[in-house]
């Protein structure tokens, strides 16, 4: 038997050879490392989850834009109502009073004068009935309801701020509404005073309007 050791040298050498090219952690550079890269067709809408900068960016922007327009438009809410009361504040000396009665126009207002008449004959019956609350009660909810549909009729002359005074004289009427059912004011005519404050709201927007 030949006990003659088997000479492996040439498998060493080979073997620290291809050793000898592998990069280990000392020696290997960035530039070794492959990265998968994003897809020419990469559609970010498909991957909610994954938001670019510029979509973070634009974002931002927007909510920007967006809470600058609601400060604008407080800020014109607030300048709207100083304007309207400071134009009121005026109508009490004699020359604001007599600027607003030539505003009237008994034909356009008739809706006001059916409106007024249904306010009286609501206080009227109040009176008479006060006692009755279920009657009082239905006979402020049908006036209301009358006075609603006048100030419809009569609209607000389809500008850009109709709607608002629309909701305005729509709050006049709640409040009055509100205030007449409170107990132990229901000799008082409320419903006639809030169609006054109504009418009187319309002629200081006309006024308004013929100034601009």
């Amino acid at each position: 038997m030949n006990n003659a050791g088997i000479d492996h040298s040439g498998a060493l050498a080979e073997a620290r050879s291809k050793d000898s090219q592998m990069p280990n952690a000392q020696q290997s550079h960035p530039g070794d490392l492959h990265v998968p890269q994003r897809p020419d067709k990469y559609n970010d809408a498909q991957y909610p989850g994954n938001y670019s900068q510029g979509n973070i960016e634009n974002n931002s922007v927007e909510r920007l834009d967006e809470a600058r327009k609601n400060e604008g438009r407080k800020i014109g809410g607030v300048k709207d109502t100083a304007d309207t009361a400071k134009k009121i504040a005026e109508t009490a000396t004699p020359v604001g009073a007599l600027s607003l009665l030539k505003q009237i126009n008994f034909i356009g207002d008739m809706p006001f004068v059916a409106a007024m008449g249904a306010a009286l004959l609501k206080d009227l019956l109040d009176f008479v009935a006060g006692p009755t609350v279920v009657l009082s009660i239905l006979f402020s909810v049908l006036c209301s309801i009358f006075i609603f549909m006048m100030l419809l009729l009569v609209g607000a002359s389809g500008k850009k701020k109709g709607a608002n005074k629309i909701l305005s004289k729509i709050a006049v009427l709640g409040a009055g509404g509100i205030a007449d059912s409170i107990p132990g004011i229901d000799f008082l005519p409320i419903e006639t005073i809030t169609v006054a404050a109504i009418y009187f709201l319309t002629l200081v927007e006309r006024k308004n309007a013929s100034k601009e």
